[in-house]
């Protein structure tokens, strides 16, 4: 058995509502239309994902979409409101676009490695509200899985503590420890402990 993957809070909330907002759009369609229709709409989805937004899931991730890929899918998402519009009805399809539009802004705003400002933390927690109540109103019966109610009730509170969640994710560390090690004479010190807070005065 492969040893269990440590997957950093804010990737796991990108890949997780990416798939939640993906799996929404074949729910809507197997309400309204039958579970029938629904199929047929999970395997034209399948196929808009990689021939028009040209992604696919990855083994390594256990079959699911990788960082980059979802905020490809959150930019394209018009190829998937497009087929959906053919198979439900319009204010639905609306909801769903509209939904996109929120979750593409607080996907970048999660994984950005940066401290934010105030005026951006308070529309992450707006964006990130209105995502969950939008899906709360539009989509009856759905159910908010535990990463829409992180992303509802906490993502925005380990934010304002903290100033940022990308900042301290997988990526965001491995470059800054790029660059701690082509800058290195500038953070030479008495001691590492110094070197170190040398260079999270930098990061901030």
């Amino acid at each position: 058995m492969p040893p269990p993957q440590i997957v950093h809070l804010p990737l796991l909330l990108l890949i997780r509502l990416t798939l939640r907002v993906l799996q929404i759009a074949i729910e809507a369609v197997t309400r309204g239309r039958g579970p029938s229709t629904g199929r047929q709409f999970a395997y034209s989805l399948v196929a808009t994902l990689s021939v028009e937004i040209a992604v696919e899931p990855v083994p390594f991730y256990r079959g699911n979409f990788i960082g980059w890929h979802c905020h490809t899918i959150a930019a394209r998402s018009h190829a998937i409101v497009r087929i959906l519009r053919t198979v439900v009805l319009a204010h639905w399809a609306t909801a769903y676009a509209r939904e996109w539009a929120l979750l593409g802004g607080v996907m970048a705003t999660l994984n950005r490695a940066a401290v934010l400002t105030p005026v951006d933390e308070r529309q992450f927690k707006a964006d990130a509200r209105a995502v969950v109540s939008l899906i709360q109103k539009s989509f009856l019966r759905v159910s908010i899985s535990p990463e829409l109610h992180v992303l509802f009730s906490h993502s925005w509170e380990l934010m304002g503590r903290w100033g940022s969640t990308g900042l301290y994710n997988e990526q965001a560390i491995r470059s800054w420890h790029e660059y701690f090690n082509q800058n290195a004479a500038r953070f030479t010190a008495e001691t590492r402990l110094h070197s170190c807070r040398t260079l999270v005065q930098t990061m901030r």
